[in-house]
């Protein structure tokens, strides 16, 4: 047979070597290599849930700093290895900014999010692509404390990503390795939901048992290959993240104001698939589905009668999600 332009499709009765799709019987058939361009979203939706994390542990942090209007900051630098069948990387910085306003028990506030980062994709076969990724929004955040120590949090968000991709391993239909990129965006939005309880100890310990569901949504994307002997369009369905997280954090009041805590978590993620299509031609699926552990610990200074406040922390995570955080927050009041 011969290679139809772009290197796609093969439409003879013989498999010629590489390419993104080639006969399989009757039909047409997807070759694992392009599972490499999908990889892309898997590893784009777990650094766009990253910032989600950033956002609301900031503001679950300096949600309580009193009866006045306060500014809410966090900035955070992360390293995560995600597993997704094959494997990807991502190191990313993570910022949010938002107001709060206390009314009581209650408080919430917008925020601005941002993030930039980089991350590596690699394939069982070798195959490794690279690329930058980048995300803006708005949001907003709300907690409310009710009696006995129970609480309850949620926060909506949303904004746009952006993303490339970067490749000298991929293979045309003529069996040339070729350099191979494309560059896509696309809306996100997301929600979390948490509740939970503080008890207080003997000795200036405090305990903190919670649950939390986090929901993002990225809408789906196309985009054309770049690279001799190739061209095809790339169809990416929207990828949906579902994560349940329950965890416990112990905090001893320090003096002066200040404190420090260490908690464990367990983190499931129900969905994470990245879909996509070529010529009508489904490519395999990476997910970020399974489970994850949390340790994490910090230290923060500032009670709710001061001014200023500001924490450090620091996140190890392993299973599905591998790697650490490391990061502060802060808050003003005036």
């Amino acid at each position: 047979g011969t290679v139809t332009p772009g290197g796609t499709v093969t439409p003879g009765g013989t498999v010629t070597p590489g390419g993104t799709t080639t006969p399989g019987g009757t039909g047409v058939v997807v070759l694992p290599q392009t599972k490499s361009f999908v990889e892309t979203r898997a590893a784009v939706a777990g650094f766009v849930n990253n910032g989600q994390d950033t956002m609301q542990a900031a503001f679950t942090n300096n949600s309580n700093a009193g009866e006045a209007s306060h500014i809410v900051a966090g900035l955070d630098y992360d390293h995560m290895r995600m597993e997704t069948g094959s494997y990807a990387k991502v190191n990313g910085t993570h910022a949010v900014l938002g107001f709060v306003k206390d009314y009581g028990r209650t408080s919430w506030g917008p925020f601005v999010e941002a993030g930039w980062g980089t991350y590596s994709t690699h394939l069982d076969s070798g195959i490794r692509a690279d690329g930058h990724a980048k995300y803006y929004g708005l949001g907003a955040y709300g907690k409310t404390n009710f009696d006995k120590g129970l609480y309850l949090e949620g926060s909506i968000r949303g904004g746009r990503a952006s993303y490339n991709y970067r490749s000298n391993d991929l293979v045309n239909g003529a069996g040339q390795t070729v350099n191979t990129s494309y560059d896509a965006h696309n809306a996100y939005y997301g929600a979390h939901v948490g509740f939970g309880k503080v008890q207080s100890y003997h000795n200036n310990y405090k305990g903190n048992m919670y649950a939390k569901v986090f929901y993002n949504h990225q809408n789906g994307a196309s985009a054309t290959l770049n690279g001799v002997g190739l061209g095809e369009t790339y169809k990416f369905d929207s990828v949906n993240s579902l994560r349940t997280r329950l965890g416990y954090r112990m905090t001893r009041d320090l003096s002066h104001g200040s404190s420090w805590y260490a908690g464990l978590a367990y983190e499931y993620e129900f969905l994470g698939d990245a879909n996509a299509t070529v010529k009508g031609l489904s490519t395999l699926t990476p997910s970020l589905g399974g489970a994850s552990g949390l340790v994490e610990t910090g230290y923060t200074y500032g009670t709710a009668n001061d001014s200023f406040g500001a924490g450090i922390n620091l996140e190890g995570w392993f299973g599905k999600k591998r790697g650490a955080t490391v990061g502060g927050s802060a808050h003003w009041k005036f």
